[in-house]
């Protein structure tokens, strides 16, 4: 079973680009924890395969805003010891690129992203 999330946030650091060309990243937010409360800061991870991984980890930099559409999978399998493990991941589809970071804003970029991306 998926569901189709969307979320809207900041890279918290550097890409992870894996061996198989999969790039692992996670996004911030500041969520509304009510009045008078102080902002909660949110952070959740994302994975991207393809042509959406290769646009993430040659264009985004840390700070840089990504508006994502993934979807949110339940995943199961056997640890070493035998045991079953449960675990979630969130696969991007489709991204487009926010506002930029203070790295990137900072840089001379020589080639202008695509607005939009989706393999």
């Amino acid at each position: 079973m998926s569901f189709r999330i969307n979320a809207v946030g900041h890279l918290a650091g550097d890409q992870e680009k894996g061996e198989k060309g999969e790039c692992r990243f996670s996004l911030l937010s500041n969520d509304y924890a009510g009045t008078g409360k102080p902002k909660v800061l949110t952070q959740v991870w994302f994975i991207a395969f393809g042509s959406v991984a290769d646009a993430i980890s040659k264009h985004c930099r840390m700070g840089d805003q990504l508006i994502i559409e993934a979807r949110h999978t339940a995943n199961k399998f056997e640890a070493r010891d035998g045991k079953t493990v449960y675990r979630y991941s969130n696969i991007v589809e489709w991204f487009e690129f926010g506002a930029p970071g203070r790295a990137t804003a900072g840089s001379c970029c020589t080639e202008t992203p695509q607005a939009r991306h989706s393999p």
